[in-house]
C-alpha cells in the first residue's frame, strides 16, 4: 500500500512542479494516471497502518493547495484573455475610425 501512495506522490510532485509548461493532454494523461493511483488505494481492501493514515491526509492537503492553485491560474488566464480580446477589439475600432 506504501508503494501505490509513494507513487501518487511522485505523480502529484510532477504536476505540481511542471503544470505550468506543460500540454493540455500531458497534464490531463498524468491527472488520469493519478486519479487512478488513488483509485486502486481506496478500491483496496488492506487496512490503512498509521503511517499510510497519516500520508493520505498528507497527500489529501496537497492535492487541496493544488487545486486551489490550478483554479487561480484558470482565473488568472482568462482575466489575460478577456483583456487582449478588448484590447484587440479596440484596436479594431481604432483602425476603423482612421
Amino acid at each position: 500500500m506504501q508503494a501505490k501512495i509513494e507513487q501518487a506522490k511522485a505523480i502529484l510532485d510532477f504536476l505540481e512542479q511542471n503544470f505550468n509548461s506543460m500540454t493540455t493532454d500531458n497534464a490531463k494523461s498524468k491527472t488520469l494516471e493519478l486519479m487512478t493511483c488513488l483509485k486502486k488505494i481506496f478500491e483496496s481492501s488492506q487496512f490503512l497502518n498509521e503511517a499510510e493514515f497519516h500520508s493520505l491526509i498528507i497527500l489529501d492537503d496537497r492535492i487541496n493547495k493544488f487545486c486551489i492553485t490550478l483554479s487561480q491560474a484558470r482565473k488568472n488566464s482568462k482575466s489575460e484573455l478577456s483583456k487582449l480580446v478588448q484590447n484587440k477589439k479596440k484596436v479594431g475600432l481604432y483602425n476603423q475610425l482612421k
